[in-house]
């Protein structure tokens, strides 16, 4: 009996978005059959099966037209749901590759989504791709020329960026007698060019006017990462101080810079990265925004929800009490556990979510308690304030008044410290934390643990007397005690002193319960 013959399929590489994670694609292809058909299995969604019509229209662009007949593509593993159209590549790369007239296809990661006139576009989500491409042992990829900027940031994989579909063949041909054309390109913007143009000032910490108070409670804030509730009149400056939060935090390490790019990856709609992000993004919802839109919507091909987009950075809730109540509420848990698992029918993702949350709010619906000029009623002062819930709150480390700003503060900006000032103090600060921390695994303050803080660096009962008396009092919670307590350290660490003294835990206090 002679051997079988061997049966050759055609092969290529690709990924598939899970959440803020990609997992790795084998795309496998046989074609066989006089009737022409062109089948994808492999659980792909709409988007994917959707790819036939743009593979066969680009192919047809090149002078290399899909045969007339069965193409069956499968995307192994075959349990895994798969989405959106950077698979476009990948499948008509495995249908030359088993038409035997490519080298090269079937060791090589590609994703892009191709036009029907051949062009090869950028796709979201190439960063983690590619990560899990190179641990899956693959070493040369292909993407689109605008994304071959963000995908070079991994090391340890050779990486080409193409316009058109004629450049990718004519690199991986391995039949001498076809050459294909380069198509005709329009200049290409050079990165500096294709970055968006903005008119605005540099933030910085030196523009804000008077808020001696609130200005403190931002490096505090920075300096322990602690969360932070600004309330006040509209026009005090809350905005503007959340918004320059960033300018003075210290900038990310080289693996949270890894992490906060791969996330604005899966999300950005439009541009190019063309680095590493180092500074904490800074996220800022409207306050319509859905809870999933918060949250996650728990779907595979979905951007992550705003909490994940503020991961190593900070989440501003402007307007806070304006926020659904539920979406509000949603938060309580990511806040503690620094992760959320949104759970759907068919799909189960976990998101990371490491964020520093910053609240504004008015003091009522009009915004003008107390003063003259509020007209709201006690039972809408009321109901607006209770739209953030006791256990929110009790959350949220920091709970400061900012007050109107007044006439002889106006234009005294520059007389202010700069955020270059400022972020050295919370630099030596975070570094004071390291340094007495990272023997119980801690980096710091606003991570300490009630064990920790009852243990370890349990403070003299001379130093915690007030702030005993004010839990037995019902003013404080456990988790309230334990936040005056982080916040103290933090106060330590700034003043640059080893312990929190009594001056330290009753400024401290004072910061969580000043409105």
């Amino acid at each position: 009996m002679s051997a079988p013959s061997t049966h050759r399929i055609g092969l290529s590489h690709s990924a598939t978005l899970h959440g803020v994670t990609a997992f790795p694609v084998t795309v496998e292809t046989d074609i066989g059959g006089a009737v022409p058909n062109f089948i994808i299995l492999g659980l792909a969604d709409k988007a994917v099966q959707e790819c036939r019509d743009r593979i066969r229209a680009a192919a047809k662009s090149v002078g290399l037209p899909l045969p007339p007949q069965r193409i069956t593509v499968n995307l192994a593993p075959a349990n895994t749901p798969k989405a959106g159209a950077h698979f476009d590549l990948a499948i008509l790369m495995s249908i030359f590759d088993k038409s035997e007239l490519l080298i090269g296809a079937e060791r090589t990661f590609f994703a892009a989504e191709l036009g029907l006139d051949g062009t090869v576009k950028p796709v979201r989500g190439i960063l983690p791709m590619l990560l899990a491409a190179r641990d899956n042992g693959l070493t040369q990829a292909v993407v689109a020329a605008d994304n071959a900027a963000e995908a070079g940031l991994v090391t340890g994989i050779t990486v080409k960026g193409y316009n058109h579909l004629s450049e990718v063949l004519n690199d991986f041909l391995d039949d001498p007698r076809i050459s294909l054309p380069e198509p005709a390109v329009g200049q290409k913007l050079t990165p500096a060019e294709r970055r968006e143009v903005s008119d605005r000032a540099v933030l910085d910490m030196s523009q804000v006017s008077g808020q001696a108070q609130a200005r403190f409670a931002l490096e505090v804030a920075a300096a322990g990462r602690h969360h932070l509730l600004l309330v006040g009149p509209p026009g005090a400056g809350k905005t503007l101080l959340a918004q320059r939060l960033p300018t003075i935090l210290p900038a990310l390490s080289v693996d949270e810079a890894l992490e906060a790019t791969a996330i604005a990856s899966l999300w950005r709609t439009e541009g190019t990265i063309e680095g590493l992000r180092t500074t904490p993004p800074f996220v800022d919802p409207h306050h319509h925004a859905s809870t999933s839109a918060i949250i996650g919507a728990g779907r595979p091909s979905a951007p992550p929800g705003a909490i994940t987009q503020a991961h190593r950075g900070v989440l501003f809730l402007d307007e806070a009490p304006e926020f659904k109540r539920d979406t509000l509420e949603a938060l309580r848990q990511p806040l503690e556990a620094k992760k959320v698992t949104v759970m759907r029918a068919g799909a189960t993702i976990d998101y990371p979510c490491d964020f520093q949350l910053i609240m504004a709010a008015n003091p009522c619906p009009c915004g003008y308690n107390p003063s003259a000029q509020c007209r709201c009623t006690p039972q809408q002062r009321h109901r607006y304030n209770t739209r953030l819930s006791a256990p929110l709150l009790d959350r949220i480390d920091l709970q400061v008044r900012v007050e109107p700003v007044k006439a002889e503060n106006l234009g005294q900006s520059s007389e202010h410290e700069t955020s270059a000032t400022i972020a050295a103090r919370v630099n030596a600060a975070r570094q004071r934390q390291r340094a007495r921390l990272q023997e119980f695994g801690y980096e710091l303050n606003s991570e300490i643990d009630m064990l920790l803080a009852t243990g370890a660096l349990k403070l003299p009962a001379s130093t915690r007397r007030n702030l005993d008396r004010h839990l037995e009092r019902g003013l404080l919670t456990a988790r309230g005690y334990l936040r005056v307590i982080r916040i103290a350290w933090t106060l330590a660490d700034l003043r640059g002193i080893e312990m929190p003294d009594m001056g330290c835990v009753d400024a401290a206090f004072t910061l969580r319960m000043n409105f």
